[in-house]
C-alpha cells in the first residue's frame, strides 16, 4: 500500500508523537500490513536511543541531511507508494486513506498542511500581526488545529474550502510518490535544504500528473531546529540563499536537469 520514509536528526523529543500519529491512522484505516514505517536516524544517537527497538531503523554514523536519507530508504521500501514524512510532525486522521486513495489516479500528491507550535518561536523572523500572523504563518496549537480540521471535515465544501484557504499551505517535502517516478529521477539533490522546492519544480516541469487533496493530511511542528529556522539553513541563511538562486536560474532557463545519479548512503545500519 505505502511505505513511509522518515528523516530524523535531533528528533527524540517529538518523535514519539509523530510515530502515535501514524499508528492511529493505521489502527483507523485498518490497514496496519499493508503499511511500513523506515525510519533514518541521520547520526544522533539520542534519537537512536528512542527508536533502536522498532523495525526498519537506520543508523547513519555520519550526518548525511534528510534528503541522502529519503534517498536511500526508497531503496529499502517495498511498496510503490512512497510518502516522505518528517519526524516532529503529527499525522491527521485519515490521511494515510486520503493519499493512497489519490495516487491511484496520479504520480504524485503534494501534502496539505497546518502550522502549530508548542509555544511562541521567538527564533522566527518577524512579529504577530493583526491577524496573529507571523510572516504569513498562523501560530495554533495542535489541539486548535485538531478543532479546524474536524471542522472542515464537517463542513460543506465552500466552508471547507475557506477554512482551508485560512489555515493551511502545502508542503514540499512531505511529498506522496510512485517509488519507480522517483527513481526515474534520480531523487533529490544532495542539498542541505531546499531540495524538495527543486525536485517539486522538477515533478511539474515534467509534466508528472498531480493528485489534489482537498484535506489537511498533518500539522506541521514549528520549533527553532526546522531546517527553515536554524542559522545555516534558515530562510535568510546564505546557503538556501545559494539554492534559491539555482532554482531561479533553472526556472528562467527551464532546464531542470535530474542528478547525474541517486545519491546514497551506503554505509546505513539496519534494525530488522
Amino acid at each position: 500500500m505505502i511505505s513511509i520514509i522518515i528523516p530524523a536528526f535531533n528528533a527524540s523529543g517529538h518523535i514519539g508523537e509523530s510515530l502515535a500519529s501514524i499508528n492511529a491512522n493505521l489502527a483507523d484505516t485498518r490497514c496496519l500490513s499493508d503499511v511500513e514505517v523506515l525510519i533514518g536516524v541521520d547520526g544522533c544517537q539520542k534519537t537512536y536511543e528512542c527508536v533502536k527497538h522498532l523495525r526498519n531503523v537506520f543508523y547513519f554514523s555520519k550526518n548525511v541531511g534528510p534528503y541522502v536519507i529519503r534517498n536511500t530508504l526508497v531503496d529499502f521500501a517495498k511498496n510503490e507508494n512512497i510518502l516522505f514524512f518528517d519526524a516532529d510532525d503529527v499525522m491527521d486522521i485519515e490521511a494515510i486513506k486520503n493519499i493512497t486513495d489519490v495516487l491511484r489516479e496520479s504520480d504524485y500528491a503534494r501534502l496539505k498542511y497546518m502550522n502549530f507550535a508548542d509555544g511562541f518561536i521567538t527564533t522566527w523572523p518577524g512579529t504577530p500581526d493583526e491577524r496573529g500572523l507571523v510572516n504569513g504563518h498562523r501560530f495554533i496549537t495542535i489541539e486548535h488545529a485538531r478543532k479546524v480540521s474536524r471542522e472542515i471535515q464537517a463542513a460543506d465544501s465552500q466552508q471547507a474550502q475557506q477554512l482551508m484557504n485560512k489555515y493551511s499551505t502545502v508542503a514540499h517535502c512531505q511529498l506522496a510518490i510512485k517509488k519507480r517516478l522517483f527513481n526515474s529521477l534520480n531523487g533529490f539533490y544532495p542539498w542541505k535544504c531546499a531540495a524538495d522546492t527543486e525536485f517539486i519544480n522538477r515533478l511539474a516541469h515534467n509534466n508528472f500528473k498531480q493528485g489534489e487533496l482537498h484535506r489537511v493530511c498533518f500539522f506541521r511542528r514549528l520549533h527553532g531546529t526546522n531546517l527553515t529556522m536554524t542559522k545555516s539553513t534558515g530562510w535568510n541563511s546564505p546557503i538556501r540563499k545559494e539554492y534559491a538562486n539555482i532554482i531561479g536560474e533553472k526556472t528562467q532557463s527551464g532546464r531542470w536537469n535530474n542528478p547525474e545519479t541517486k545519491i546514497i548512503e551506503k554505509h546505513a545500519h539496519a534494525t530488522i
